[in-house]
């Protein structure tokens, strides 16, 4: 992050950034079960029907900035702002699925990838007129 005041303190500027990268892999397991012939106020064994396993990698990377200005009038003061932002993230997903029950056992890969970019821009202007003040944005 940069600032600083210019022209006799009338400009101010200010611009920061940054980058991130994040890795938010993951592994997961899943089952479902069933009961035999539930009873009440008996014992009920327990079966696993189906077992999932994935691995799933997730890399997250991202870029922003802030870009602000204000000026000082004689009779006010006029400010812009600026944010940006770009994520990327990149997931590749191995899934492994096993159902016990009827002998299947299925694979599935897959690969994709997310892109968001936002932008927000911000022009505002302040004068005081008498005893009120006026904020156009």
């Amino acid at each position: 992050m940069i600032s600083d005041r210019f022209l006799n303190s009338r400009l101010g500027l200010l611009v920061q950034a940054y980058i991130e990268r994040k890795n938010l892999s993951s592994n997961e397991l899943g089952a479902n079960y069933y009961l035999s012939g539930p009873e009440l106020n008996t014992y009920n064994p327990t079966y696993l029907q189906s077992l999932n396993l994935s691995d799933i990698f997730r890399d997250k990377q991202r870029v922003g900035g802030t870009f602000m200005a204000d000026y000082l009038l004689s009779d006010g003061k006029i400010y812009f702002t600026n944010f940006f932002c770009f994520s990327d993230l990149k997931i590749e997903e191995r899934r492994e699925a096993y159902s016990l029950d009827s002998d299947i056992h299925n694979y599935r890969t897959t690969d994709s990838r997310k892109n968001l970019t936002t932008m927000t821009n911000i022009l505002s202007y302040e004068t005081p007129i008498s005893f009120l003040t006026i904020n156009s944005t």
